[in-house]
């Protein structure tokens, strides 16, 4: 009898060759996130198609390489790229991700399959040396984000603004939806609130860049950049299970 977590069971397709594994883990994260004011336009528009309120026009967009992880053994782990809104549901707030981005299927079926993640294929790059790093989205021939990362620990522009929206982005609020196969309303709508109990190892702020290219099935320009208020490169890892990382099902819709 296979594993539980890996059978029928689970609901992970095909069960008798199941896509992924339900619990996975990092053990060498690379990210740089950087911490952007935005239009409140745009950002309120997203937020039209979600249950959750709108809390603040300062957005995230953190560029990954995770190495090491689990879901990606064999092919020495993954590069990501996520978009991330402060958002509340009723007394509650976390960071809502409208927009990320993967270079592995089995990471994007599984954030999508199992919280909700509105994961999507692209291309991305990921340069990383002991003074900067660089990251590159592109999808559909369209460079979607481009950035750059500089450490400078004599940097003085780390608003406080940022620690705000990082303390709110730190935990996830998600909402997951499945579409009906037969029309009409979605079959799962089921709001979602997530820790993925990661410890950081180390972290330096520095100076970024990032740009925004235009398309249309993508509309991540809209959410703008005014101006950038911090920028952050950290190491940490995460998850492991759920001996490890938080999930709760606030409601079903």
């Amino acid at each position: 009898m296979p594993n539980d977590a890996l059978s029928e069971l689970s609901g992970v397709l095909p069960g008798h060759a199941p896509s992924y594994p339900l619990e996975w883990s990092c053990s060498d994260a690379h990210t740089f996130t950087i911490t952007i004011e935005g239009e409140d336009t745009a950002i309120k528009e997203i937020l039209a198609y979600t249950p959750f309120e709108y809390v603040s026009n300062i957005y995230q967009i953190s560029f990954s390489s995770l190495n090491e992880h689990t879901l990606a053994l064999n092919d020495g782990g993954y590069l990501e790229c996520a978009v991330t809104l402060p958002v509340r549901y009723k007394d509650i707030c976390g960071g809502y991700i409208p927009y990320m981005y993967c270079t592995y299927i089995p990471a994007i079926l599984a954030g999508r399959e199992v919280y909700g993640y509105p994961k999507q294929h692209a291309d991305i790059t990921w340069i990383e040396t002991s003074i900067a790093a660089a990251s590159s989205v592109r999808k559909n021939g369209v460079e979607l984000v481009k950035s750059s990362f500089v450490y400078d620990d004599t940097n003085d522009y780390y608003l406080k603004e940022v620690e705000e929206i990082e303390k709110i982005n730190a935990t996830r609020l998600l909402y997951k939806t499945v579409p009906s196969g037969f029309g009409g309303k979605p079959d799962i709508r089921q709001i979602i609130l997530r820790d993925t109990g990661r410890k950081t190892l180390s972290e330096s702020i520095g100076r970024a860049a990032v740009k925004l290219g235009v398309l249309k099935s993508d509309p991540i320009y809209r959410l703008g950049i005014k101006r950038i208020l911090g920028a952050k490169f950290s190491v940490s890892k995460y998850g492991g299970g759920s001996k490890i990382e938080r999930c709760t099902l606030i409601t079903t819709l």
